[in-house]
């Protein structure tokens, strides 16, 4: 049962220091940034090195090329690429997926607040991750209604990825192999505490199993 309203907002999350991001590593990300700008080289040299040969469309076309990696590789969505969700001291931060091809074609960000009193249990526990099988993943049971969840969580498969139980309560499963789901937790943990901030969490090499959190009083 909600404790406290959920909330919708347009606005861009900060993925700064203060925040904890279930995701890829940034240096990870940082590697393709620097992947990108190298690919993005190489339609000039071709072009200076065929200068003479090339007629004007062809070459705008190819610097044309070459701008439109460099401006993906410092894009807002390289930066949430595989973001599952983030976590600062009001609570969790789940975006909703892009709507691509929807009839009318969304890209602006919309993210869900769930606040930390919504936040019933995070554990760790097995999905299936497509041909590998089961996978260590982190399990968010969350106070959420049939809308917010049609919005922000109808992209997991049920019911591997995504659980609906009684009292309006949701079980979602990420999974991510470069994240000690342990040290994940803890972070999580420490921010719903709001004893530290991500950067000064105590080192979390221990490693939970279950952190159900207590009822919050009514």
């Amino acid at each position: 049962m909600l404790t406290e309203m959920n909330r919708t907002s347009d606005s861009p999350v900060t993925l700064g220091a203060n925040a904890y991001v279930f995701g890829p590593p940034d240096w990870l990300k940082q590697i393709l940034r620097w992947v990108l700008i190298a690919l993005a080289c190489l339609p000039v040299a071709f072009a200076g090195t065929l200068n003479e040969q090339l007629e004007v469309a062809q070459f705008l076309g190819l610097l044309g090329l070459s701008a439109g990696l460099v401006l993906l590789a410092q894009s807002r969505s390289l930066q949430l690429l595989g973001v599952c969700f983030v976590a600062d001291t009001q609570g969790l931060r789940f975006a909703q997926p892009p709507r691509l091809f929807a009839e009318t074609p969304d890209l602006r960000e919309c993210w869900l607040l769930v606040p930390w009193p919504n936040v019933n249990a995070m554990r760790t526990d097995e999905m299936l991750a497509g041909e590998n099988g089961m996978a260590q993943c982190v399990a968010l049971t969350l106070s959420v209604s049939a809308f917010e969840e049609h919005l922000f969580f109808s992209h997991l498969v049920s019911p591997w990825h995504r659980e609906r139980h009684g009292n309006g309560q949701l079980t979602v499963r990420y999974h991510s192999g470069l994240i000690t789901l342990g040290e994940a937790l803890s972070q999580l943990q420490a921010l719903r505490s709001g004893q530290c901030t991500v950067q000064d969490t105590p080192a979390a090499h221990e490693k939970p199993a279950d952190i159900s959190l207590p009822a919050q009083p009514r």
